[in-house]
């Protein structure tokens, strides 16, 4: 894993295709407000895994 830069708690790095289920898995446990804000829409769980 590469490291790009990290701030007390967390690491930025590089996303990879095999990081897909993960990333999908942390955008589906936000609740209708936080997807909101972080898509600009409401995004369902199935568009998540497109």
């Amino acid at each position: 894993m590469v490291h790009l830069g990290h701030h007390q708690d967390f690491a930025i790095r590089r996303l990879y295709p095999a990081d897909q289920n993960e990333i999908c898995d942390h955008f589906r446990r936000l609740d209708a407000e936080a997807r909101h804000a972080r898509f600009w829409w409401t995004v369902s769980d199935e568009r998540l895994t497109t």
